[in-house]
């Protein structure tokens, strides 16, 4: 006599299990039934995927990849600076840049993620690469060899300037968004990044508390000369070159004081002067003269 293990079990022949038979179905129904019991009893389920296919259309993967590749970021930025001087530190900016390029119009939206600051950020960041760039250039031809610190120091703000010729009667649109607390400590990174490659690149090599004081001293220097550049309308700047030796003048003065309080003071005057003349200046721009009770 079979066992009960025996009779429940689904035969290869492919006949009803007898645990079915007799039970006054019809024979189609009796083997379907007799299926799934054997399905859901012998057959072995399957394992369990729990990947998720996250694949898309080629195409669109295509597209996605070319508006986030840093590649397509970087050509709209730098053609977003040439309409800066028209258009401002503006979205709109960025979006003449992208037409330009042929690009989707969405595209803005991924250069820019977190708005003009974006583009603030890019300039400034632009600006000091560019600088690095020729004085490893002029480097490489000992022409950095032949001339001193000052001279090294002078070099680097002449080059970095340059660049912001591009965009320095915008700028005041830039320093007014940079002001906005949650956006300052962008402004101060970028600062403290430039000046310490500037001193970097005409080897300083101090270690002590001399580190910091040349570090604010050329701080103050490159600001207060930007400023001044911002309402310079002289030919081709040069208004703001002789601004910026003055201020050189006074960091050798403070170097040769040799940690002398009152050669520190006198600094501290005269960039906080210079620094107050050009924010002076520039609020009459950012300020409507109406706005202004007399």
């Amino acid at each position: 006599m079979a066992s009960i293990r025996q009779l429940y079990r689904f035969p290869a022949s492919g006949t009803p299990c007898r645990r079915l038979v007799g039970s006054g179905l019809p024979s189609a129904v009796t083997r379907t039934r007799c299926l799934r019991l054997h399905s859901s009893t012998s057959a072995p389920k399957p394992p369990l995927d729990y990947k998720i296919n996250l694949s898309v259309p080629a195409e669109t993967t295509t597209s996605n990849a070319a508006k986030s590749s840093p590649d397509v970021r970087t050509k709209i930025l730098l053609k977003s600076v040439e309409y800066v001087g028209r258009e401002g530190f503006t979205i709109q900016a960025v979006q003449k840049a992208v037409a330009d390029l042929g690009l989707p119009s969405v595209a803005h939206a991924a250069a820019c993620p977190n708005g003009v600051i974006d583009l603030i950020e890019f300039v400034m960041e632009e600006g000091r690469r560019r600088m690095v760039l020729e004085m490893s250039q002029k480097d490489l031809t000992g022409y950095l060899f032949r001339v001193g610190v000052t001279g090294k120091i002078r070099q680097c703000l002449q080059s970095r300037l340059e660049y912001s010729k591009l965009y320095i009667h915008k700028w005041p649109e830039a320093l007014a968004v940079l002001a906005v607390p949650t956006n300052a400590p962008i402004a101060v990174r970028a600062l403290a990044t430039l000046v310490d490659d500037m001193w970097h690149i005409a080897g300083d090599k101090s270690v002590d508390m001399n580190w910091y004081s040349k570090r604010a001293m050329l701080s103050a220097v490159f600001s207060s000369t930007e400023l001044y550049m911002t309402q310079d309308r002289s030919r081709d700047f040069e208004e703001t070159g002789k601004f910026m030796e003055r201020r050189l003048q006074d960091v050798a003065t403070v170097g040769k004081a040799s940690g002398a309080l009152s050669g520190y003071v006198n600094f501290a005057k005269s960039a906080i002067s210079g620094v107050l003349a050009s924010v002076r200046v520039t609020l009459c721009i950012l300020i409507p003269a109406s706005a202004v009770e007399p």
